[in-house]
């Protein structure tokens, strides 16, 4: 057999078996909402219609005239793969769920052919229709699906999102495919751009700052940060329109070295989050202290200037900093300097976060009555909110310098304890 025979032969063999798993598919839609019978109903001469309006598999591709890295579309369709197999749909009203893969390849079409079947193009056609009408008449169950969709996009946007690099965001898009295969195709079309940088002059040097901006898939473009000069506190007569913040890389540095469980595509999203309906205190030296939200919990401050009329982020301040209204009460109850807290690690959040806090009351009372009970919130959600390995907690070391905590709680461990006790 010659090659081309032989690659012929191959790919007729895949169409079948891709033709197959699809009604395959359908049939599970049937039984799981309680009609195994329905598949049958539709005859045989009919059923290629049903193939032919299928939805293809998703393509993520770049949107004309973008040149995107290889790597990161790579990583993106590893990305949504994986969420499309995780999020999951009901099939009707409280009735059974399937993954948002399967619901997109199988269920969509199939209730989109219900809806659009007419009782005289067969005879059972009626009946079909009535069997499966708890699932065909379930639009509601689109609507979930599509939401999910449209949120996977966005997500696998914003994960490969950086400021310091460039932002991305996805279109989704279906067409009718007029030739083999035929069916539906799903297309996420990933665009770009690359985040404007600007240069400030502070103490006599000019420093670069990247112009603040995200990229929502439900907006479909860039979405720059501003700021209301009356929430700065300036005159709107010298200020007549919003302030463009920018952000200096040392600012963002300072946030991934404190925040330090969460990685940059997180941060920097959560860092244009703060400014949704940002929390403003201007200070006593004219710079201004916004609240960072990390999942929409404050976990420390932006520290900014108007520069060039623009607000401008210095720095960032973890919720425990000496130079925080936190960090300052913090220190006034327990005494501890900026080297016990870096000794300690209580500047960084992956401390608090891979620790036990609330097993400890004094603790848990030291941290509400310096007003850091945000890292008490924060220790709840842990277990949604860290994207990335963290350090081990030094959270016993706290413990004995503020003497929280019982003689045994300090105490090295047995390294052959767990043996000795099994073998006892």
């Amino acid at each position: 057999m010659s090659k081309t025979k032989r690659n012929g032969h191959h790919q007729k063999y895949d169409m079948a078996e891709r033709k197959k798993h699809f009604f395959e598919r359908i049939k599970y839609v049937c039984s799981a909402v309680g009609s195994p019978e329905a598949f049958d109903m539709i005859p045989k001469g009919k059923v290629g219609v049903l193939h032919k309006t299928r939805f293809l598999p998703f393509r993520i591709v770049p949107a004309r005239g973008e040149n995107i890295p290889e790597e990161v579309l790579k990583e993106m369709r590893s990305f949504f793969a994986g969420l499309l197999k995780y999020e999951k749909v009901p099939l009707t009203k409280d009735g059974p769920e399937i993954t948002l893969a399967e619901y997109h390849a199988g269920a969509s079409p199939f209730k989109l052919y219900l809806q659009t079947l007419k009782d005289y193009e067969f005879h059972s056609a009626a009946d079909l229709k009535r069997a499966l009408s708890a699932f065909a008449l379930f639009t509601e169950g689109d609507d979930i699906a599509n939401n999910k969709i449209l949120t996977c996009i966005s997500v696998i946007g914003f994960s490969s999102c950086n400021l310091n690099s460039r932002l991305y965001w996805g279109e989704w898009r279906m067409d009718i495919r007029m030739f083999e295969p035929y069916g539906f195709e799903s297309l996420v079309l990933i665009h770009s751009y690359v985040p404007e940088k600007k240069s400030f002059m502070f103490d006599g040097t000019p420093r670069p700052a990247i112009r603040l901006c995200w990229a929502p898939s439900i907006i479909g473009k860039v979405q720059f940060i501003t700021v209301e000069p009356t929430a700065l506190g300036l005159s709107t007569d010298k200020f007549a329109a919003p302030l463009d913040v920018y952000v200096q890389s040392h600012a963002l540095k300072r946030l991934g070295e404190r925040i330090d469980c969460a990685d940059d595509d997180v941060l920097h999203t959560d860092l244009c989050v703060s400014f949704v309906d940002p929390h403003i205190e201007k200070q006593t030296d004219g710079s201004y202290f916004i609240d960072f939200l990390y999942d929409l919990t404050k976990a420390g401050y932006l520290v900014a200037d108007v520069q060039d009329g623009a607000l401008v982020i210095r720095t960032f301040l973890f919720i425990t900093n000496g130079g925080t209204p936190e960090g300052k009460k913090l220190q006034e109850l327990t005494g501890m300097g900026r080297l016990d807290r870096e000794f300690l690690a209580i500047d960084k959040l992956s401390t608090f976060i891979s620790s036990d806090i609330r097993s400890n009351k004094e603790l848990e009372r030291l941290f509400s009555e310096s007003g850091c009970e945000c890292l008490l919130t924060l220790n709840d959600k842990r277990e949604h909110i860290v994207t990335k390995e963290v350090k081990a907690s030094s959270i016993l070391l706290l413990m004995k310098y503020i003497g929280a905590g019982t003689k045994e709680d300090f105490l090295i461990p047995d390294p052959i304890a767990r043996f000795r006790k099994k073998f006892a």
